[in-house]
């Protein structure tokens, strides 16, 4: 793929953002204080034990010298802050902060855009990763409460892949991208650590708990034919060893983002049309993240969950209807939702 089509790709559903007229510099949050409160304050909260120390060991250094770096990291923390003024009904601090996270991911978005048109150098490796993370997080951040839901669309819209699942998804591109580089990458380890166990799949056959058991009954995967291609099966293979954990906790963000990130095309298709038992997995991923309770996730999660079991209430399936009970129980709704 050329470094122009590239671009396009990943960042299609945001170039709307180029059109924002940010407020002068006057009306912005100051750079250090922002700065500050993403170190102290936001970094725990976008990645694992890990990656805060790989922020705070590189990358804060590294903003320095890589201006979109700089203000991705300024836009997320001012989204932080944002989020944190409308909890406490600060509405004028927190449309200042909006204003301020706006300004950042203005600039964050026209220099990477930039920055992915260049001839690819090693030492830009970090940076590029960072910012894509950055950019992930911010996608699935909901600041807007009357946003629809994909499962809520019109049918003209049900082919159009969610702005937020399009950057994690388009994650996968960064690292194809870069993929020659990536063993020097100060994020190796930790993606290393997020990918599932090469023999993940035959060892969650042979251990399987109720709630495996019943994705595999649903999804039509036996014994006989789990050998044999099923777009179900791949998907599940990367959200069994997440439902494993017993208490998921921040080291585990880099594998539930993964879940995301890998899932096929065709099984995002499906995600697309409303597939039922596509919808199903994707919520009880929606379970796993909420479970975190981070200030960018709870929004989303409860609207995208809501959306699929109202979606989902009156499905003919008994199947259906049992594996509902617990996200049911997980987002607050009652069972004639």
């Amino acid at each position: 793929m050329c470094q122009h089509a590239f671009g396009l790709t990943l960042y299609r559903s945001l170039g709307s953002i180029d059109s924002i007229v940010y407020q002068p510099p006057q009306d912005i949050t100051p750079v250090l204080q922002t700065m500050s409160y993403f170190e102290t304050f936001t970094c725990s909260t976008v990645t694992s034990t890990a990656g805060q120390d790989i922020f705070k060991g590189s990358i804060m250094a590294l903003s320095h010298q890589r201006t979109y770096l700089m203000h991705a990291m300024l836009g997320i923390a001012a989204a932080h802050l944002s989020e944190a003024a409308a909890q406490a009904q600060d509405v004028s601090q927190a449309t200042q902060y909006r204003k301020t996270e706006l300004h950042h991911w203005h600039h964050a978005l026209r220099l990477y855009r930039a920055e992915l048109s260049n001839e690819l150098a090693p030492d830009h490796v970090d940076s590029l990763i960072t910012t894509c993370m950055l950019l992930v997080i911010h996608s699935f951040y909901m600041s807007d409460p009357n946003e629809k839901s994909f499962v809520n669309a019109t049918a003209s819209q049900q082919q159009s892949t969610p702005r937020w699942l399009v950057m994690i998804l388009g994650f996968r591109l960064v690292l194809r991208h870069i993929e020659r580089y990536i063993t020097a990458s100060a994020w190796f380890e930790v993606f290393n650590t997020a990918a599932p166990a090469r023999d993940g799949w035959t060892s969650h056959l042979e251990k399987l708990s109720d709630i495996h058991a019943d994705f595999l009954d649903l999804c039509d995967i036996t014994e006989s034919n789990k050998h044999l291609p099923n777009i179900y099966k791949d998907a599940l293979w990367l959200l069994f060893p997440i439902l494993q954990v017993e208490q998921l906790s921040m080291r585990d963000l880099p594998q539930l983002m993964a879940f995301m990130g890998r899932l096929s095309g065709p099984f995002v298709q499906l995600l697309t049309i409303r597939d039922s038992r596509a919808l199903i997995i994707m919520l009880y991923w929606l379970v796993l993240l909420n479970s975190l309770g981070l200030w960018w996730v709870k929004v989303r999660a409860a609207h995208e969950a809501q959306a699929i079991l109202g979606y989902l209430q009156m499905h003919h399936d008994e199947r259906i209807q049992k594996m509902l009970v617990m996200p049911r129980i997980a987002f607050g709704s009652s069972s004639a939702y």
